[in-house]
């Protein structure tokens, strides 16, 4: 996981300025500009819509499960980065 690099700034990590969460399912979705709905697997179960601009669509997580990697503080949440599972 540490060599995936940001899609929109290929020169920095997903991981360490965002938490990464293992994806409990996603599909895709038809809204504009975002490529799927995620459900993130963690105690706190909640649904995250994925940017197109944030999905790595040349990796694939080789558990078959997805991972989403959310940038978080008091005021804000962005998906910085989305790597799809096998499955897709």
């Amino acid at each position: 996981m540490m060599s995936l690099m940001q899609p929109a700034k290929p020169t920095v990590s997903c991981c360490g300025i965002a938490e990464q969460y293992w994806v409990k399912d996603y599909r895709p979705s038809n809204k504009n500009g975002i490529a799927f709905e995620v459900s993130k697997d963690s105690r706190t179960e909640f649904k995250v819509d994925v940017p197109r601009s944030v999905v790595i669509w040349d990796r694939a997580n080789p558990t078959g499960r997805g991972v989403v990697f959310i940038r978080s503080d008091d005021f804000d949440q962005a998906v910085i980065c989305f790597v799809p599972g096998l499955e897709t």
